[in-house]
C-alpha cells in the first residue's frame, strides 16, 4: 500500500486538488444555476417569490416567540405557532409601517410583562377579575417575575436559535408590529356624538327584575327511552365538538349552543417516580463521631459549646448526605435506563425503538429498588423506596394532571424558562411532532427531571402512551354518556315547545302559579323551583344569585331589549304585563328563564360625563366583533390576508385554508 502511494503521489494530490476545488466551486455553481431546493420559489406573494429560506426563517423566528412566551404568540399577536400565517402577518405588518428595528423590540420586550400576565389571568377568569388581580399585590408580583423571566431569557433563546441579540430583538419588533396592525384595526371604526349617546344609553341601562328558571330535568320523566337510530345520530351530531367545560372546549365552534360534545383532548398515560427530600432526610441519622469531629474542626461556624451546638451540626450533616443520597440516586435512575435504551440507534434526540417495546421499557418500580439498594451501598444510608405511581388506567388531559398531587406544582426548569410538568409532558413527540425536547413514548426523559412544590422533591416521568384529539372510534365506547345526553336534550325541546305557554300562566296568574306546577311532586334530589327577585340585569354584565346561568350576553341582551319600551317613570306596578314579562331560553345550561321586569334606570348625563369613553369603545369593540362572528372571519385569518396579498402556489391559485375561523 505505501508503495502504491509514493508512486501515484503526483496523480494523487492532482486528484484531490479536482476533488477540494468542485467541493468549493460547486454549492455556488448550483446557487447560480438556481438549483439550490432553498432558493427555489414554493409560492409568491404579491409576485414576489416566496423561497423554503423564507419560510424556514419564519418557522425559527415564530417558534422562538413560542418559546419566549407562548401567550405572546397565541394571546397577544392571536395565531398558532404557524410559519406561513406569522409570515403573512409580518409582510402585513411590514407594509403598513409598523415593524420598527431591533430598538423598537428590545424597548417593547420590558413593557410587554402587564400584556402577558393580563392575557394570562383573563383566560382563567375573565377580562373584569383579571382587571382586579393585576391592581393588587399579587398581580404587580407576577408582573415583575414575568418581566424579569423575559428579560434574562432573550439571550439564552437567541443563542438556542442561532440567532444575534439584534435578529431576535427583529423578530420580537415584528411582533410588536402585528400587535399595532391589529390595534388599529379594533379602533378603526368611529362613533358620531348621537350614536355614542345612544351607545351610552343602552350600556348603563339597568334592569331589575324577577327571573324563574326552569331546567330542562322538570321534563325528563317525559321523555321516552331513545331508540339506537337517535342515538347513533346525536353521536354523530357532535362527536367532531368538545363538550362544554372539557379541556379542549376553547376549540368549540362559536355558534355552539348546545353544551354537548365528545371530541376528546389529547391525552397521555404516564409514569413517575418521585424523590422526596423530606422522607431522605427523616432517613438519616449522622454519626455521632462524625458530628463531634464536624463540631471540632468548625469551630469558627460552631462557636458555642457542642451541646449547644449539636443539632445544628446534625443538620448540616444531614443536608450534606442528602444531597449526596439525591445525587447517588440519580446516578442509579439514569443508569438503569440508559442501560435499557443505549443498544439502540437514535435519529437525532431520539431512540429507534423495537415493535414490542412496551413489553421491554425500564420499569420505574424495579429501578426505585435499585436505587434504594445503590445507594445503601455506595454511601451506607438506606432511604425509603422512591415513590411510583403509573397512571394508565385511562388517559388524562393537561388539565386533569395538575389535578394529581405530584404534577399540582411540578415544574421542569430548563435555563431561565418554567414550564409546568402537566403541560411538558405534551411536548412529546407522538402529539406535538419533532421538538427540541427530545420527548419520546416509552423512553423516561433524563434531561430535566422535574422538581416538586418548592423544590422538596425530584419527579423523573415517562409518557407510557399517548391519544390524540380525537373523537370516539364509535358510538358503544361512550353509549351510557350518549343516552343520557339525548334525553336531556330531548326534554330541554320539550321545554322549550312548552316555553310560550308557561310564559302565558306566569302573564295571567303570576310566578306562583309556574312554580307549583313544577314543585307538586318533585322528583328525590332536586330542589324546588323558587323565583329571584331584584335580580339587576345591564348590557355589560349582571348582579344574581344565580349568575352562573343566566349571566350570558344572549339573556342580558333579550331582557334589556325588552325593557326598551317601558317608561322608566313608571312604578313596578304600573307596568302593562304584556311588556315587562318574557320568557329566554338558555340551550348552555339547557334551561328557560321566565322574567318579570320591576323597574327600569335609563343612563343619566353623569354617567355619560364620567364613562362616554369606555362606553364608545365598548360599542366600537362589540361591532367589530359582532361582524367577525357573523363573518365567522377576520382581516387577520390566512384566508383573508392571502387574498390581499396575493399569496400563490406555484400553480398560480391562491393557497387557502379552508374551515379556518376566526384567527
Amino acid at each position: 500500500m505505501l508503495k502504491f502511494l509514493r508512486k501515484h503521489t503526483k496523480w494523487m494530490l492532482v486528484i484531490f486538488g479536482i476533488l477540494l476545488m468542485i467541493a468549493f466551486v460547486a454549492p455556488e455553481a448550483i446557487n447560480n444555476l438556481g438549483m439550490n431546493p432553498a432558493n427555489q420559489a414554493v409560492a409568491t406573494v404579491q409576485g414576489r417569490k416566496v423561497t423554503q429560506s423564507d419560510l424556514q426563517r419564519a418557522a425559527i423566528e415564530v417558534q422562538v416567540l413560542d418559546q419566549f412566551s407562548p401567550l405572546l404568540v397565541r394571546g397577544v399577536v392571536g395565531i398558532d405557532p404557524d410559519p406561513e400565517h406569522w409570515y403573512l402577518l409580518s409582510i402585513a405588518a411590514e407594509q403598513a409601517g409598523l415593524v420598527g428595528g431591533p430598538d423598537d423590540g428590545e424597548q417593547w420586550i420590558a413593557n410587554l410583562a402587564p400584556q402577558l400576565v393580563q392575557t394570562q389571568y383573563a383566560i382563567q377568569f375573565g377580562a373584569e377579575v383579571a382587571q382586579q388581580i393585576l391592581a393588587a399585590d399579587m398581580g404587580r408580583d407576577e408582573i415583575e417575575r414575568t418581566r424579569q423571566i423575559l428579560i434574562e431569557s432573550r439571550p439564552l433563546l437567541a443563542q438556542r436559535a442561532g440567532m444575534t441579540l439584534d435578529d431576535f430583538d427583529r423578530t420580537v419588533a415584528k411582533a410588536r408590529g402585528i400587535v399595532r396592525l391589529r390595534n388599529i384595526y379594533a379602533s378603526a371604526n368611529r362613533l358620531s356624538l348621537p350614536r355614542t349617546l345612544l351607545a351610552s344609553a343602552d350600556r348603563r341601562r339597568t334592569v331589575f327584575a324577577d327571573v324563574l328558571i326552569i331546567g330542562q330535568d322538570r321534563f325528563a320523566d317525559r321523555v321516552p327511552e331513545p331508540s339506537e337510530a337517535e342515538l347513533q345520530a346525536h353521536f354523530e351530531r357532535f362527536k367532531n365538538i368538545p363538550a362544554a367545560g372539557s379541556p379542549n372546549a376553547s376549540s368549540r365552534p362559536r355558534d355552539a349552543e348546545l353544551p354537548f360534545g365528545y371530541l376528546r383532548p389529547q391525552g397521555v398515560k404516564v409514569a413517575t417516580l418521585e424523590l422526596d427530600a423530606n422522607r431522605i432526610l427523616a432517613s438519616i441519622t449522622p454519626d455521632p463521631v462524625e458530628v463531634n469531629k464536624r463540631w471540632r474542626q468548625n469551630r469558627d461556624v460552631f462557636p458555642g459549646e457542642f451541646a449547644d451546638e449539636r443539632l445544628r451540626v446534625q443538620a448540616t450533616l444531614r443536608d450534606e448526605l442528602a444531597a449526596r443520597v439525591a445525587e447517588e440516586a440519580d446516578k442509579v435512575i439514569r443508569a438503569e435506563i440508559l442501560r435499557a435504551v443505549r443498544r439502540f440507534e437514535q435519529e437525532g434526540p431520539y431512540y429507534v425503538l423495537p415493535s414490542d417495546w412496551s413489553e421491554q421499557q425500564p420499569d420505574f418500580a424495579e429501578i426505585a429498588r435499585a436505587v434504594v439498594e445503590g445507594v445503601e451501598q455506595v454511601l451506607g444510608v438506606r432511604i425509603p423506596l422512591p415513590t411510583v405511581e403509573v397512571i394508565d388506567s385511562d388517559f388524562l388531559s393537561a388539565s386533569e394532571l395538575r389535578r394529581l398531587p405530584q404534577f399540582s406544582d411540578a415544574e421542569i426548569r430548563i435555563g431561565n424558562q418554567r414550564f409546568p410538568l402537566a403541560d411538558f409532558v405534551f411536548e412529546v413527540r407522538e402529539l406535538a411532532g419533532q421538538g427540541e425536547f427530545g420527548l419520546q413514548v416509552g423512553v423516561p426523559y433524563l434531561a430535566h427531571p422535574a422538581l416538586g412544590a418548592r423544590g422538596q422533591s425530584r419527579i423523573y416521568f415517562s409518557v407510557l402512551d399517548t391519544r390524540p384529539e380525537a373523537p370516539p372510534a364509535s358510538l358503544d365506547e361512550i353509549r351510557e354518556d350518549v343516552r343520557a345526553d339525548a334525553i336531556e336534550l330531548a326534554a330541554f325541546e320539550a321545554l322549550r315547545a312548552e316555553q310560550e305557554d308557561l310564559l302565558s300562566m306566569a302573564r295571567t296568574s303570576g310566578f306562583g302559579a309556574v312554580a307549583d306546577r313544577f314543585n307538586r311532586r318533585i322528583p328525590a334530589g332536586m330542589s324546588p323551583v323558587e323565583p329571584e327577585e331584584m335580580a339587576m340585569v345591564a348590557r355589560s354584565g349582571m348582579m344574581s344569585s344565580n349568575a352562573d346561568v343566566l349571566d350570558v350576553r344572549r339573556f342580558r341582551d333579550a331582557v334589556v331589549e325588552a325593557s326598551e319600551p317601558i317608561d322608566p317613570r313608571l312604578a313596578d306596578d304600573q307596568i302593562p304585563e304584556e311588556q315587562r314579562m318574557l320568557a329566554v331560553a338558555l340551550p348552555h345550561r339547557m334551561a328557560v328563564a321566565i322574567v318579570r321586569i320591576r323597574a327600569v334606570y335609563p343612563a343619566t348625563a353623569e354617567d355619560f360625563q364620567f364613562a362616554a369613553t369606555g362606553d364608545a369603545n365598548a360599542a366600537r369593540q362589540n361591532e367589530i366583533f359582532d361582524a367577525q362572528a357573523e363573518a365567522r372571519d377576520t382581516p387577520f385569518s390566512f384566508d383573508r390576508l392571502a387574498e390581499r396579498l396575493d399569496y400563490r402556489a406555484p400553480d398560480g391559485s391562491i393557497i387557502r385554508r379552508q374551515g379556518e375561523t376566526l384567527n
